[in-house]
C-alpha cells in the first residue's frame, strides 16, 4: 500500500521536522543549504477568485518565482497581427453551460489545434472530450491500489462545477489519462450539477484511455514568447478575471472586447488564437479603457452566441492575464505504456544553491518492451536537461540509495534551453527491456548562469485550499535525488518524506517469439574409444533471441556428457540459455594388440625379491595389457 499524506497534517509536521533536522528555512535569498519550497496553485482571494500561482518556503513566506530566460524573437520582429483561424486549425467554440470547467475547454482546444496543425488529424474529424478531461482532472486519485500513482491528487465530489487550471489538466494528460473522443464522452449542456454527474460520470476503467497524448507543456510570462507559441503551436492557454454576470463592466458587446483593472486574480480560462498590436484602446468601454492599444484574440467557451461567433478581444493591459501555457500533442500510438510514480502536479521541491541538481526513478519492466521515450518536469528556465537511462538486469536488487549502482548506462539524451514545464523526448535508440528488468531514468537539470536550481518533488503545500484535500503517496526505493554530493531516497530525506519526483519512461509493446537454438556445425571429431573425453573443436551454435535477432555462439554452452563411456552411438546434449540441441558421436572398444613386451630382470635365491620392469611406452596405442610371467628354476 502507498502511504498517503494529507495537506493539513503534513504542512505543520514538515516545518517542525525541518527545524529539528537543522534544515534551513528559505528567505528571500537562497542560503548555502538546500531549501524546501512549495508552489501554491489553489489559493483564492477574498472574492473567491484564483490567485496566480506563487512560491513559498517551508514557513509559507513568499520566495521569488522562476523568471523567464528563454531566448526568443523580439516582439518587434513578430507580425503586428495574427489569426490562427485562417489556417483552418481552430475548432468551433463550445458551451460550458453552468459548469466551472472552462480550464478543461481551454486545454482541449489547445490539444485539438496542436494535433491539426501538425497534420496528425483534420479540422473536420477532430473533437475531443471536455467531460472526460474535467472528470479525471478533478478526480485524480486512482482507485486501484496497485496503480503506481495510487494516493496522488485530489478527489472533488462534483468535478464539473469546481474550477481548476493547466496544472491539473496538464498533469492528467501527462499521466496518460486522455484525451478521449467527444463521441465517447459527450458534454451535456446543462446548468444542473446533478444532471452533470448523472450524465457525464466516467468509468474508472477508462482512466488511461488516450486518443492523443500530450508531449510538451510550456509556461511563460513573456508576451513575445506567448506570441511565438501561438505561431508555432496554433493556440495558447491563458486565464484572466471576467466580470460578466458579476459587475458587467468590462465587456463591450458592440466591439466584442473585454478589459478590467480591478484585480490580478483570475476566474476564467480561455484559448488565445491570435493578436492585434494595433487593436484600439478606444474600442473598450468608456471610463474603463486600457492605456495602450493591443489585444489578444480569444476563443471562449460560452458558445458561438457570445462575442463574434464565440471569439472576442482581451486587452494586453488586463492585469490578470499574465500567464501563458502551450500544449503540444502527439499521436496516441507514439508509445503504449507509461512508467511513473507522480499522479498529481508537483507542488513542492528542493531549491539547490548550485547550478545543477539530479533526480531519478527506479522502475521494473512489466513485460518485454522497448523503452522509447523519457519525460520529466522542469520548474526552471534556460535549463539544460540531460537524461540518462541505466539497466540492471532481471535479478537487480537496490543496495543503498544510489539507483544507478551496479547498473549499465545504456542511453543519454540532452535537451538545451528547456523552459518551465513538462517535456517528452524520444531516445536516439530504443532500449530492449526484459520482463522484470530493472531500469533507472536519471534527469540532471543544469543552468550554469543560475545561482540555484529547483528540483521538483511531490509534496503538500502549507497553504490550505478551500475545496479539496491534496494528497500524495510514495514508497522507499522509487524516487531519488542528488544535490551534488550523494544520492538520497526522496521518501526519506533528512527524516522528511518528500514523496516522488516527476520522471517518466515510455515504452512500446513488442511481439516476441520463443528463443531458438540450432546446431550450425558439430565438432570435427566424430569417433571415439570408450573412456575418451569429448573434443568440442569445431562446435558452432546459432541463437535466435525473443526479438528474432540471431547470433553465433562458440562459447558459454555446456555439453553432457563430456566423458564417453558407452560403445555404439552416443548422444551429446548442448545447453545454452536454457535451450538445448543434440548431436551424435560413435564410441568404439579399444583395439587389441598382441605381442611380447621386453622384460628385464635378474637372478634371485629363495626368499629374495626380484624387480621385473615391463615397458609399454615403446608400444603406442596400448590401452590395456595382461601380464603373464614365466620363470626358470
Amino acid at each position: 500500500m502507498h502511504k498517503i499524506h494529507f495537506r493539513k497534517i503534513l504542512a505543520v509536521l514538515l516545518v517542525t521536522m525541518l527545524m529539528l533536522q537543522g534544515f534551513g528555512v528559505a528567505a528571500s535569498a537562497i542560503s548555502s543549504t538546500p531549501q524546501l519550497y512549495y508552489c501554491v496553485i489553489d489559493e483564492k482571494d477574498a472574492d473567491g477568485n484564483y490567485v496566480h500561482p506563487y512560491f513559498v518556503d517551508a514557513n509559507g513566506k513568499r520566495i521569488p518565482s522562476p523568471q523567464s530566460e528563454m531566448v526568443s524573437a523580439a516582439e518587434d520582429t513578430l507580425p503586428t497581427s495574427y489569426d490562427a483561424r485562417t489556417e483552418n486549425i481552430i475548432t468551433t467554440p463550445k458551451y460550458q453551460a453552468g459548469s466551472g470547467s472552462c480550464w478543461a475547454f481551454a486545454t482541449i482546444s489547445c490539444m485539438e489545434t496542436s494535433m491539426i496543425k501538425q497534420g496528425y488529424t483534420t479540422l473536420a474529424e477532430t473533437d475531443y472530450s471536455e467531460a472526460y478531461m474535467a472528470w479525471f482532472g478533478q478526480r485524480q486519485r486512482a482507485l486501484d491500489p496497485n496503480d503506481p500513482t495510487y494516493g496522488d491528487g485530489r478527489n472533488i465530489s462534483n468535478p464539473f462545477i469546481y474550477g481548476a487550471n493547466w496544472y491539473h489538466s496538464g498533469t492528467q494528460l501527462l499521466r496518460g489519462s486522455g484525451v478521449q473522443l467527444e463521441s465517447n464522452a459527450p458534454w451535456v449542456e446543462t446548468r444542473d450539477s446533478s444532471v452533470m454527474m448523472q450524465r457525464m460520470e466516467q468509468p474508472e476503467s477508462d482512466r488511461y484511455l488516450s486518443y492523443a497524448r500530450l508531449r510538451d507543456m510550456e509556461v511563460t510570462y513573456d508576451r513575445a514568447v506567448a506570441k511565438q507559441m501561438v505561431i508555432d503551436k496554433g493556440s495558447v492557454y491563458t486565464s484572466y478575471y471576467d466580470d460578466t454576470g458579476i459587475r458587467d463592466q468590462g465587456y463591450n458587446k458592440t466591439n466584442t472586447c473585454y478589459y478590467q483593472n480591478a484585480t490580478t486574480s483570475t476566474n476564467h480560462s480561455v484559448t488565445i488564437v491570435g493578436w492585434d498590436d494595433n487593436y484600439p484602446a478606444s474600442n473598450f468601454n468608456t471610463g474603463l479603457q486600457p492605456d495602450n492599444n493591443g489585444a489578444w484574440l480569444i476563443k471562449g467557451s460560452w458558445s458561438v452566441r457570445y462575442g463574434n461567433g464565440g471569439y472576442y478581444w482581451l486587452s494586453y493591459d488586463d492585469p490578470s492575464c499574465t500567464e501563458f501555457v502551450s500544449f503540444t500533442a502527439m499521436p496516441a500510438d507514439t508509445f503504449d505504456n507509461i512508467y511513473q510514480y507522480d499522479g498529481a502536479y508537483c507542488t513542492a521541491g528542493i531549491e539547490n544553491p548550485a547550478s545543477s541538481a539530479t533526480m531519478a526513478n527506479l522502475f521494473y519492466a512489466k513485460e518485454t518492451q522497448l523503452l522509447t521515450h523519457v519525460a520529466a518536469f522542469n520548474p526552471n528556465y534556460g535549463t539544460t536537461v540531460k537524461a540518462m537511462v541505466y539497466t540492471g538486469g532481471t535479478n537487480y536488487t537496490l543496495s543503498g540509495t544510489d539507483p544507478t549502482a551496479n547498473m549499465e548506462l545504456r542511453a543519454t539524451k540532452t535537451v538545451y534551453n528547456v523552459g518551465y514545464g513538462y517535456w517528452t523526448r524520444e531516445l536516439n535508440t530504443p532500449i530492449r527491456l526484459k520482463k522484470d528488468e530493472a531500469f533507472t531514468v536519471v534527469i540532471k537539470l543544469t543552468n550554469p548562469n543560475a545561482s540555484s536550481i529547483r528540483l521538483p518533488i511531490e509534496n503538500t503545500s502549507p497553504t490550505n485550499v478551500t475545496h479539496s484535500t491534496l494528497t500524495y503517496g510514495g514508497n522507499l526505493g522509487e524516487s531519488f535525488m542528488n544535490l551534488g554530493q550523494a544520492w538520497y531516497d526522496t521518501n526519506n530525506y533528512s527524516g522528511v518524506d518528500l514523496n516522488n519526483v516527476p520522471v517518466k519512461a515510455m515504452t512500446r509493446n513488442i511481439e516476441t517469439v520463443p528463443p531458438e537454438l540450432t546446431l550450425t556445425s558439430a565438432p570435427t571429431q566424430t569417433t571415439y574409444f570408450v573412456g575418451d573425453t569429448l573434443d568440442t573443436t569445431g562446435l558452432v551454435l546459432s541463437y535466435s533471441d525473443e526479438y528474432g535477432d540471431v547470433s553465433t555462439v562458440t562459447e558459454g554452452y555446456v555439453c553432457t556428457p563430456t566423458q564417453l563411456d558407452t560403445v555404439g552411438t552416443q548422444t551429446v546434449t548442448v545447453t545454452y540459455n536454457d535451450l538445448s540441441v543434440t548431436f551424435d558421436v560413435t564410441v568404439e572398444d579399444p583395439p587389441v594388440t598382441q605381442g611380447v613386451l621386453s622384460a628385464e630382470g635378474g637372478e634371485a635365491y629363495p626368499g629374495q625379491t626380484v624387480q621385473v620392469v615391463l615397458r609399454a611406452d615403446v608400444n603406442p596405442g596400448v590401452a590395456a595389457m595382461r601380464v603373464h610371467l614365466d620363470y626358470d628354476d
